[in-house]
């Protein structure tokens, strides 16, 4: 980076170009550079001919985000005879590109493509590549359209309908070319008609051609499999929608359609969670019901094959009877301004929404002297000198005073944040080729010993200028973006090295800032399968790769669109380009409506926070998933996530199970909200969770489900959510906003497990082994929130936006006991502070047998002096280990098993009395058993 020798420099020049000009004049951009080597070419890969033009990006100059194809029906080089046709995204700045133009009748034609790049609210077209001309020939064709394997059963008529194209209007014939003894085909319907009399896989080949012109065939080759094979089993899937509103006193009607592999009869039945009076018929799938009154009702349906009733599908929804007004809702959807300036006017609008049409009446609940509010909802205040004052605003239906909607908040005034901002540093932000940066951040560190007042000043950069605006001291300046290396002004790789800037009020400095841009990603193939975890077979699965960078803190807000996203084929393999800019975490998500399968993170985890990070170097494979089927129950719960105002976010949610009588090791489950911030939960082993809200907004601040309060950051203070056998009541997940006292000071490190991992397997590992997904976060000397960050699939953690300070690291994971340390940062000699530590696990409520757990006792129970664990295991190697009942870890000791029943004695006789759990670990079971120690 380079500067001007002093700032007069820069002031001097800024007029002269002011006296030249007239005015301070935008950076101008260009427009892209026409595309280059357009090439057409005749493409017959598809059921019919097209047109596949085919070009290069030119790599110099303003880069296109689109590029433009026009076409004349006719050869010309006349720009006036073209007319706009398609449009193709520049995605990935890739040098090649192509174009496939359908749908064209025979003929002369003509092509050429721009290169555009939308701008703010401009649109900079390149003028045109070179014209390129062809002849179209399109051929008459018949296509036979394929199929999957078909199902059949042995003894039971097989039916199919072989289906066909053409670009000639005139009627399709069929013939039976080749198939097992037996199949007939009707020449006109292409109806295959077959009576299998042996299970196995079987084949036929059907040949369709034009009835006015016989020499126009299409072939087509199908397989069937009667009986079942592992590979293609018979399934039944509902494809239907259901209607989710109803009124009282009116017909309710939803008719269930449902599809199949086999040609079997499907059956239709209502499960009980259905509301009285609704009846569906089985052949028909057709629900009829009259609802009486207006409320919420829960209805789940089950669809299976008459042949084959073990082979089903289900599918639960809740029908809303009443209109909006027996439904309506009020909520306040503006955001106030939480800081002010001393004696200064403070003004905020109060907006809020309804889903009914009512007029809204607005309240002054609870504010400051001289502080009022008018009927549209505006708040006016003269701000007094410093203090910090609590606010409450109320918005309310007037023709339904009963729904009504209060945000409360509390304004700053002239503290840190607020004191006016007096200076401003800016100027051109370029890469070292002259190109304008697009896009990027700018942080301005303040030096002075009162930095704690407000360490932080953050800005923007934006087509080519960056800004900031500061109050008097001396900072030093960090830039970042996603399409340059991160540094420091100018030229430094630390803050250490970082050139000082000092600035008095009133001042506008300009930087010539130059940066270090990142080389063009390069793409590399991903490849890998999802399959059933009971037998591999391949599954319908759609599979996306989320960028870590923009995830649980990292890089600013995360969003569901900065994922990639494909899909699975028949065979469950699926294929995706991945740029090498970021690293990532890859989801599957099984696809079909009935939801037989957990979705699963790689690798092999249900928690994104314990994903494996892929890096890629190269093109890779075996990035494969093994899905577990789901326990179908009609049971959960749904919810919203909202911030601090009350309006809904986008979060991630982690249910995880700290209590069940299933004996199941470990559960979690991971759902995403809507834009409204609603989630919903499903298919739920029955037991008592804990809920872990993750907003995508890093402003605020993760946490557990509290009742009635701020989301909490510890798990064992948080709400317990009892899920049973059926829709449990909705809950509202509310985040406060991180507020500590930020800046640019670094803390990472690594964290292990002390004793036991909670991790993948949920069985033993050795001291040492990495705790993925713990929550870390620093509090200020106020007890605020600074940053935060989660803990990698390596246990590796780095909090990146810490000030001047003491500070409190805490790191927080269900399982585990809470971490606490003090941190101490300071821009001088402890701007990056490394800290590695262990986490020891604590037992939650959950019952982690894998077998029945009434073969384990221990007596006598109480215990007073010694006691005797009575169990099951198979020959082997195990570990006892003692916790108290505040999860510290007591005892460990190795013990031997043998096949069958196990005796271990305890000596207790020097523990106080209490509650305590004793854990044994063999290689195929863990065994939880609760003791009591009275004296």
């Amino acid at each position: 980076m380079k500067k001007f020798n002093n700032y007069f420099g820069a002031f001097f020049a800024a007029a002269l170009m002011l006296l030249l000009t007239g005015s301070f004049a935008s950076y101008a951009i260009d427009a892209p550079n026409p595309p280059q080597n357009l090439t057409a070419e005749l493409d017959s890969t598809g059921k019919e001919i097209a047109v596949k033009l085919s070009w290069e990006r030119d790599t110099t100059g303003t880069q296109p985000n689109y590029f433009f194809i026009y076409m004349a029906p006719k050869d010309s080089d006349d720009p006036n005879d073209f007319s706009y046709i398609a449009k193709v995204q520049n995605q990935h700045n890739q040098h090649n590109f192509h174009f496939l133009v359908h749908h064209l009748d025979n003929g002369h034609y003509s092509f050429y493509v721009t290169a555009v790049l939308y701008h703010e609210n401009q649109k900079l077209e390149s003028s045109p590549s070179n014209i390129v001309k062809i002849e179209m020939v399109q051929r008459p064709y018949v296509h036979v359209k394929p199929a999957e394997t078909l199902r059949g059963i042995m003894g039971l008529t097989f039916t199919f309908t072989v289906k066909a194209e053409s670009n000639v209007d005139c009627p399709i014939l069929f013939e039976l070319v080749d198939g097992p003894d037996g199949m007939t085909i009707d020449q006109s319907l292409g109806l295959v008609t077959w009576i299998p009399l042996a299970n196995g896989k079987f084949s036929f080949k059907v040949k369709a051609w034009l009835e006015c012109d016989a020499s126009v065939t299409g072939y087509g080759e199908f397989k069937i499999q009667v009986g079942n094979d592992d590979n293609h089993k018979p399934f039944v899937h509902i494809v239907s929608k259901p209607n989710e509103r109803g009124m009282p006193g009116e017909p309710y009607i939803y008719e269930v359609k449902a599809e199949s592999n086999i040609n079997c009869p499907i059956l239709f039945e209502l499960l009980p969670e259905h509301p009285d009076g609704m009846e569906i018929n089985s052949q028909t799938g057709v629900i009829t019901w009259t609802p009486g009154s207006i409320g919420y009702y829960h209805v789940g349906v089950r669809v299976f094959l008459e042949c084959q009733p073990d082979v089903y599908a289900k599918q639960v929804f809740t029908i809303r009877v009443g209109d909006d007004s027996n439904f309506a809702f009020i909520k306040i959807t503006s955001k106030p301004n939480l800081h002010a300036k001393p004696n200064s006017e403070y003004e905020y609008e109060v907006e809020a929404e309804s889903n009914i049409d009512c007029n809204i009446i607005y309240e002054l609940l609870e504010g400051p002297d001289g502080m009022t509010m008018d009927s549209t909802g505006k708040v006016t205040w003269h701000t007094p000198a410093n203090g910090t004052f609590p606010v409450a605003v109320k918005a309310t239906l007037e023709c339904r005073l009963d729904i009504s909607f209060t945000q409360r908040f509390t304004i700053k005034v002239g503290e840190g944040d607020d004191k006016p901002f007096c200076a401003l540093i800016q100027g051109p932000a370029t890469f070292e080729n002259g190109d304008s940066v697009k896009e990027g951040v700018v942080k301005a560190v303040k030096l002075d010993s009162n930095s704690k007042e407000h360490p932080l000043y953050v800005g923007q950069i934006k087509n080519g200028e960056f800004s900031v605006r500061v109050n008097e001291g001396t900072y030093i300046l960090k830039f970042s973006g996603p399409h340059f290396k991160e540094e420091w002004y100018e030229n430094a790789s630390s803050m250490d090295s970082a050139t000082r800037v000092p600035v008095v009020c009133g001042d506008t400095i300009t930087l010539n800032v130059v940066l270090d841009k990142l080389p063009e990603p390069k793409h590399f193939t991903v490849t890998g399968k999802v399959v059933a975890e009971s037998d591999s077979t391949g599954i319908y699965a759609n599979v996306e790769f989320i960028p870590v960078e923009k995830m649980h803190g990292r890089e600013g807000n995360e969003d569901s669109k900065n994922a990639f996203h494909t899909k699975t084929d028949g065979q469950g393999n699926y294929e995706i380009s991945l740029p090498n800019t970021f690293s990532y975490i890859a989801h599957a998500i099984h696809m079909s409506d009935d939801r037989k399968y957990a979705g699963q993170y790689y690798d092999q985890v249900s928690d994104p926070l314990e994903a494996d990070i892929i890096v890629l170097t190269g093109d890779l494979s075996g990035i494969d998933f093994y899905l577990k089927a789901i326990e179908e129950k009609n049971n959960g719960f749904s919810g919203v996530v909202v911030d601090d105002f009350g309006v809904g976010i986008r979060a991630r949610v982690i249910a995880h199970l700290v209590s069940s009588n299933e004996h199941n090791k470990r559960f979690n489950k991971t759902v995403e909200t809507d834009e409204q911030g609603n989630f919903t939960f499903s298919n739920m082993l029955v037991g008592k969770y804990v809920l872990l809200s993750i907003p995508y907004e890093k402003t605020l601040v993760p946490g557990y489900y509290k009742l009635n309060d701020f989301v909490v950051h510890k798990w064992r203070d948080a709400t317990r959510i009892e899920v049973g056998d059926s829709i449990g009541a909705s809950i509202v997940i509310k985040h406060n906003v991180r507020t500590g006292i930020l800046g640019v000071a670094h803390v990472n490190g690594n964290i292990t497990s002390g004793t036991l991992s909670i991790g993948k397997s949920g069985d033993e590992t050795q001291s040492g082994e990495p705790v993925a997904g713990a929550f870390v976060y620093v509090l200020d000397e106020n007890g605020d929130v600074s940053d935060y960050i989660f803990s990698d699939n390596s246990g590796n953690f780095e909090l990146s936006e810490l000030g001047v300070g003491t500070y409190t690291l805490v790191a927080d994971k269900v399982g585990y006991l809470t971490y606490e340390q003090e941190v101490t940062t300071d821009y001088e000699t402890k701007s990056n502070v490394s800290l590695d530590f262990s986490m020891t696990e604590q037992p939650t409520d959950v019952t982690d047998e894998t077998i029945n757990v009434n073969d384990a006792v221990i007596y006598p129970s109480p215990v007073e002096s010694k006691a005797t664990i009575k169990f099951n295991s198979s020959e082997g190697t195990g570990k006892l280990l003692l916790y108290g009942s505040n999860g510290m870890q007591l005892e460990v000791r190795s013990v031997q098993t043998v096949e069958g029943e196990n005796q271990i004695e305890l000596n207790m006789s020097n523990l106080p009395t209490g509650a305590y759990f004793v854990r044994i670990i063999t290689h195929n079971r863990i065994i939880t058993v609760p003791v009591r120690v009275v004296r």
